[in-house]
C-alpha cells in the first residue's frame, strides 16, 4: 500500500460522501491512481469516525485513522467532538502515563479498523525545548514495542513547526534523534505560522528544510508521508516522500498553528476553483479572463464536466472534489514517471510560462489569486 507515491486525501468538514464519491469516480476512471483517504479521530465520535473510514474503506487504496495529538496541546485541547469519548484525548498526565497514553492512542486507531497506525506525537518547537520531541521519540519506540503493531503497519508519528525545518542546527538536531529510531516510515506534519488560506504555501527557507529532511529520511529507509500539505507536499515527492495529503478546506491543505477558539465571521465562502495552468487557486470570476490567454486548458475531470465552473453557477462541492482529483493526478504523474523530479519540474516551468502569458495579455487578478508561489516553488526543487 505504501510501497509507491500516493495522494492521501482527508476527511473535512463537508459530508463524507463528498470524499467517498471523489474517491469513487478516481477508482472507476483512473484504476491505477494510488489515492488513500484519512479520518481525523478527534473531531467525530468513535462511531462517526469508524463509519466514515468503512465508507472510504471500499475506495481507497489505505485508510488512515488519525490521532490528531496535537490536540493535547493548548488552546487545541478543549476541542474535538470526539474529545469526551477518546480515552486518550482526556488523559490528563500523559506525560506520566506515558504507556496507557501511547496505548490508548493505538487502541482508538484499532477500534476503527485500521492496519495502519500512527504512533503519537507532539509539536517540537511551539515551547522553546526539545521535550515534546523527546517525548514524541519516546512514544515512537513505545508504538514499536507495542502488541497492537505487531501485525499491522506503523507510522511513526512527527510534528514540528515551521522554524524548525527552516533553522539549519534545529533540523540537524531533530534528525538526529530520528534516524535512530527503527526503520519505519513518518507521518510528518510541519506546522506553519497564521491563519489557512488558499495560497500557495511559499516560505522558501521552510519548503528547503522540509526538502532537507525528506531527502535525509529517504537516505535512512525512512520516507515520510506529508499530510496536511497539499501541493507543498507534493513538491517533495522527487525527494523521497511517499505520500503528500489535502482536503477541500483550505486548513486541510496546510497545518496551522494552534489559535484560540473565536466566533465565525458570518461571510459566505470565496468561490475559489484550482486551476492546474498556475498550479494554484483563483476566483471563479477571474476564469473567463484565464481562458483567452493562449495554452488555456480547460479541465477534463468528471466534476468539471458535470458542473462546469463559472462564477454564475458556482459549485463549491464539485470544484472541491476536482481539486482533490488533480492532487491525485499530479501524484500518479510523478508516480508513472521515468522521473519524477522531472516531471515536477515540467509542471512549475508549464505553469510559469503560462502566467508570464497571462501577465503579457494583461490578465490582472485578486493579489491571493496571483501565482506567487511558483518563483519559489521552482526554486526548491532544482
Amino acid at each position: 500500500m505504501l510501497s509507491g507515491l500516493s495522494f492521501l486525501a482527508h476527511q473535512g468538514r463537508e459530508r463524507v460522501e463528498v470524499l467517498e464519491s471523489t474517491l469513487e469516480a478516481i477508482a472507476q476512471q483512473q484504476p491505477d491512481w494510488r489515492a488513500g483517504a484519512s479520518v481525523f479521530l478527534p473531531r467525530y465520535s468513535p462511531a462517526t469516525s469508524q463509519r466514515y473510514a468503512n465508507a472510504l474503506d471500499e475506495h481507497a487504496l489505505y485508510v488512515i485513522a488519525d490521532p490528531e495529538t496535537r490536540k493535547m496541546h493548548a488552546p487545541y485541547a478543549t476541542r474535538g467532538r470526539g474529545r469526551t469519548q477518546q480515552a486518550y484525548l482526556a488523559e490528563e498526565n500523559f506525560r506520566v502515563t506515558k504507556a496507557r497514553f501511547v496505548q490508548s492512542v493505538l487502541d482508538a486507531q484499532v477500534a476503527n479498523g485500521r492496519d495502519i497506525l500512527i504512533s503519537p506525537s507532539l509539536v517540537h518547537g511551539v515551547t522553546g525545548s526539545s521535550r515534546e520531541l523527546e517525548l514524541t521519540i519516546d512514544f515512537a519506540r513505545r508504538s514499536h514495542d507495542s502488541q497492537q503493531a505487531r501485525a499491522r503497519t506503523l507510522l511513526f508519528g512527527l510534528e514540528a513547526t515551521d522554524h524548525i525545518f527552516a533553522d539549519p542546527d534545529a533540523r540537524s538536531e531533530m534528525l538526529d534523534q530520528l534516524v535512530e529510531l527503527p526503520e519505519r516510515p513518518l507521518y510528518m506534519r510541519m506546522m506553519v505560522g497564521g491563519q489557512p488560506n488558499r495560497l500557495g504555501f511559499a516560505n522558501r527557507d521552510a519548503l528547503f528544510g522540509l526538502r532537507a529532511v525528506v531527502e535525509s529520511l529517504a537516505d535512512n529507509d525512512r520516507s515520510p508521508l506529508l499530510p496536511q500539505t497539499g501541493l507543498a507536499g507534493w513538491l517533495m515527492l522527487p525527494f523521497g516522500a511517499k505520500a503528500f495529503g489535502a482536503g477541500i478546506s483550505s486548513s486541510l491543505q496546510r497545518c496551522t498553528s494552534p489559535e484560540p477558539a473565536g466566533g465565525g465571521g458570518g461571510q459566505p465562502p470565496l468561490p475559489w476553483y484550482f486551476a492546474s495552468n498556475v498550479l494554484g487557486f483563483v476566483l471563479a470570476s477571474e476564469l473567463d479572463e484565464l481562458r483567452e490567454v493562449e495554452g488555456w486548458e480547460e479541465c477534463d475531470c468528471p466534476f468539471c464536466e458535470a458542473s462546469p465552473p463559472s462564477a454564475r453557477d458556482f459549485n463549491s462541492e464539485a470544484a472541491g472534489q476536482h481539486f482533490l482529483w488533480w492532487c491525485a493526478a499530479l501524484a500518479n504523474e510523478a508516480h508513472t514517471a521515468r522521473s519524477a523530479t522531472a516531471s515536477v519540474r515540467n509542471r512549475l516551468r508549464d505553469a510559469s510560462q503560462f502566467w508570464r502569458a497571462a501577465q503579457g495579455a494583461g490578465v490582472t487578478l485578486d493579489d491571493r489569486s496571483q501565482p506567487k508561489h511558483l518563483a519559489v516553488w521552482t526554486e526548491a526543487v532544482r
